[in-house]
């Protein structure tokens, strides 16, 4: 199976180039930032769209709706808490990464 859909659309090959940049000075732990931030963008969406299949955006059932997901669904209390919590986490690690990309100076071209 996995070679038909290799063969019919090439997707190893732009995976290999979309994962394959090097890291000039080596990997090192400081660098985890920018994958933290996929990594909470990700939580986000999924989290964002298991929420809208609970809630309705009317002014009368807004509320009611947000109600049900925290206490009547099951773990709707915990989707909504990573939601929550997620999108802080991802304002405050945006500007860490921000902050190390300016010291870095990985903002600059390293063409030898």
């Amino acid at each position: 199976m996995r070679k038909w859909i290799e063969d019919r659309t090439g997707l190893s090959k732009l995976v290999k180039v979309m994962l394959d940049e090097p890291v000039h000075g080596g990997a090192k732990w400081s660098y985890v930032f920018g994958s933290g931030l996929v990594f909470l963008f990700i939580l986000q969406a999924v989290t964002g769209i298991v929420m809208t299949a609970f809630y309705s955006p009317s002014s009368t059932s807004a509320w009611g709706s947000v109600y049900y997901l925290q206490h009547k669904t099951s773990f709707g209390w915990f989707v909504r808490g990573l939601h929550h919590f997620g999108s802080s986490a991802m304002m405050i690690l945006a500007l860490v990464h921000m902050f190390q990309v300016f010291i870095f100076g990985a903002y600059k071209n390293h063409v030898n």
